[in-house]
């Protein structure tokens, strides 16, 4: 299919404002954006998230990483976008982080969501990444849920 400029506008603006509740450490402004169940998918492992309380535990688990790595900003870029049908889009984007301010991440990495329209907004429904290591996303998605630090699982 061909890359739509709506679909690649729907999608940045979703991009945009869950990057930026998630930098704010916004769980409600995060969490309106994805559907409940929700796949999410690394090099590592991968996700299935069947509750409010498992997606949560999720996007926990991701700033507190972001945190941790003192990453203050995200820059999210889409790719490609396209309308699957009038309800579905198909899109890719890169992200790079910015850590203390001012340092690049060395390499930007990959995601490919689906979204489906609901009456309030556009929701991931499902995302696969292409993160490894220390990714705060990979880290969310080894973590056991439930766990503090948790031992590392492979969620299939």
């Amino acid at each position: 299919m061909q890359d739509d400029a709506e679909a690649r506008r729907i999608f940045q603006d979703m991009l945009d404002r869950c990057g930026a509740a998630m930098l704010a450490g916004d769980m409600a402004g995060v969490l309106r954006w994805f559907t409940i169940p929700n796949t999410v998918e690394s090099f590592e492992g991968r996700r299935v998230l069947g509750t409010v309380e498992e997606t949560r535990d999720l996007f926990r688990t991701i700033m507190a990483r972001q945190r941790v790595l003192s990453i203050t900003h995200m820059i999210r870029k889409v790719t490609h976008a396209e309308f699957r049908d009038a309800d579905t889009i198909r899109a890719t984007h890169e992200t790079r982080y910015i850590h203390h301010g001012t340092v690049l991440s060395e390499a930007p990495h990959v995601g490919l969501s689906i979204l489906h329209r609901y009456p309030d907004c556009w929701k991931v429904h499902h995302a696969q990444f292409t993160v490894a290591g220390r990714n705060p996303l990979n880290s969310a998605i080894q973590r056991v849920p439930g766990s503090s630090d948790g031992p590392i699982s492979r969620r299939v």
